[in-house]
């Protein structure tokens, strides 16, 4: 082997595995799939066409680096704390529905009652607008868990509750 060649292999070498990969959230791990992309609204610039999957890396300049493998490319992206700040808060969003689509009907109202909880503590005022037109059934929840007071041990300030109570009882604004 030439001692250029072997020269290169070693950098190439360096800079595969000086690479650590990151997960930004739990619910996709270090490899984010088209199922993920698709279910949790992620990389939305990133068509799902010849999409395959993404993962996360920091280098050693502490840059963290998005890696979009696509089937005959590969699109890199230097990202901020912004960037991924926004993924985790849409895949919250996501999880907090799901985990409040599968207990709104359980038997313990508590559960139902912390489910909904999360979902609103996910959300914004203008989001709940869009769940309620999905869901109708919805609505009647939010008004009850609103007269029960569910409201008042949030963190939310008063223009977020008032928010939330003009998107539940459709008062315009």
């Amino acid at each position: 082997m030439k001692p250029g060649m072997t020269f290169l292999l070693f950098v190439l070498f360096q800079f595969t595995f000086s690479q650590e990969i990151i997960t930004i959230h739990n619910s996709v791990k270090d490899t984010i799939s088209l199922d993920e992309k698709v279910q949790y609204y992620l990389f939305e610039d990133i068509s799902t066409k010849d999409y395959l999957y993404s993962i996360v890396k920091i280098n050693r300049n502490s840059d963290t680096i998005l890696y979009h493998i696509l089937q005959n490319d590969t699109i890199i992206k230097i990202i901020t704390y912004l960037d991924i700040s926004d993924y985790i808060k849409n895949i919250n969003k996501i999880d907090a529905y799901i985990d409040y689509s599968k207990n709104r009907y359980s038997q313990h109202d508590s559960i139902k009652f912390n489910s909904l909880k999360n979902l609103l503590f996910n959300v914004t005022s203008e989001e709940i607008k869009q769940l309620i037109e999905i869901d109708p059934e919805l609505r009647k929840e939010l008004i009850i868990i609103n007269e029960m007071g569910g409201l008042e041990d949030t963190k939310w300030d008063k223009q977020m509750k008032e928010d939330f109570r003009n998107a539940i009882y459709m008062r315009s604004q």
